[in-house]
């Protein structure tokens, strides 16, 4: 609750000095930004890179659409492509999930509220691995099926890392 008082208040102070409600709208702030970009990496705003659109594109979503096809390995084009079908069904997933970890079974639907980087914090994971699927040559259209999703904690998907389902319980 402070903390939003606050940020009224800090907003409303912002307003008042500057006329705008956040000062990176500043046109003072817009230009130091583009100088440091241009300064440090060559263009004038981050995502005037593809390099740098795909490294955040792929810490969200799990694949990178940016690095061009004859550079992508086997592995990347699979990944890319299970990652796009999972994407398809992912509301679909979500509706439907009755809020329990998949693993666990702890109740963790409130968890959307925490930070994405927080080890609480529900993410999908595919039961038979996306390096399973790969490596024995599964169809892309199976691993990312919503049959084969889940939804776990960031933590147990991590520690589960290219492990399936079977050889991750059994672990």
């Amino acid at each position: 609750m402070k903390s939003k008082q606050f940020m009224k208040k800090f907003k409303k102070n912002i307003i008042e000095k500057f006329g705008v409600d956040n000062v990176s709208k500043l046109d003072s702030i817009k230009d130091k930004k583009k100088e440091t970009f241009n300064k440090n990496y060559g263009f004038d705003h981050i995502f005037s890179s593809n390099k740098i659109k795909g490294d955040f594109f792929e810490k969200k979503h799990g694949y990178n659409p940016y690095i061009p096809i004859e550079k992508k390995t086997e592995f990347d084009i699979y990944k890319n492509e299970v990652w796009k079908l999972t994407h398809r069904v992912k509301k679909r997933l979500i509706e439907n999930w009755n809020g329990y970890d998949y693993y666990d079974n702890e109740l963790i639907k409130d968890n959307y509220n925490l930070h994405h980087n927080n080890n609480n914090y529900p993410s999908i994971d595919h039961k038979i691995s996306i390096h399973f699927g790969f490596i024995n040559k599964i169809d892309p259209s199976i691993i990312g099926d919503i049959r084969n999703l889940c939804i776990t904690k960031r933590s147990i998907n991590r520690k589960k890392g290219i492990l399936s389902e079977n050889d991750f319980i059994s672990e």
